[in-house]
């Protein structure tokens, strides 16, 4: 071997040799990358999970709201359905009253709803036709002023209408049931669902 392939052979091991260590370099740089690299994937990877359960955990909380708001809605809607049956229930059981009690209500509400003027008193058709004697003169004491009974039938089914100047006062079974309505639906409820 001359000293040129000598030299050579030198050269030629320092750049294996140093090959070999940028290569062992680039290998362990490569790694660590990879080792980051894969760190960072199974923290998104778990990120991503989290954020799927959060969103899960969400979607069912909201389902059961929904499921409870649901369920209540339909319970209120029985109950509310129920209460009207009973009020119309009620309704045909005073209007299905004998004749005597049935009179005797109107007097109670003729009472409560007269005013101090003359006035007149209109009672549906079927009323009129079943109109007790002396009824009149009844209904003159229970107003505790002058009111007539109008032979002309007024449009609804039971009750009956006063009639003064210029102010009309519905004391039919349906307006008087109308205007208690929501004091009736909490007795009902009070009573009933308690």
């Amino acid at each position: 071997m001359t000293g040129l392939d000598k030299i050579l052979g030198q050269i030629a091991d320092d750049a294996k040799e140093s090959a070999d260590g940028e290569l062992s370099l680039a290998k362990a740089e490569a790694g660590r990358v990879l080792e980051e690299a894969r760190l960072e994937g199974e923290k998104q990877v778990q990120a991503v999970i989290a954020a799927g359960q959060a969103a899960a955990t969400e979607i069912k909380k909201r389902a059961e709201s929904s499921s409870q708001l649901e369920r209540r809605n339909e319970l209120l809607a029985f109950k509310q359905n129920y209460i009207n049956e009973v009020v119309s229930s009620t309704m045909a059981s005073l209007e299905a009253l004998p004749d005597e009690e049935y009179f005797e209500i109107l007097l109670k509400l003729l009472k409560k709803y007269a005013q101090k003027s003359a006035g007149v008193m209109k009672l549906c058709k079927r009323d009129l036709s079943r109109l007790p004697s002396g009824f009149a003169e009844k209904a003159a004491e229970a107003a505790g002023s002058e009111i007539k009974v109008s032979s002309e039938a007024a449009e609804i089914s039971a009750g009956f209408l006063l009639i003064y100047e210029g102010i009309d006062i519905n004391c039919s079974f349906e307006a008087i049931f109308a205007d208690k309505a929501d004091a009736i639906h909490d007795k009902a409820s009070e009573i009933l669902f308690a």
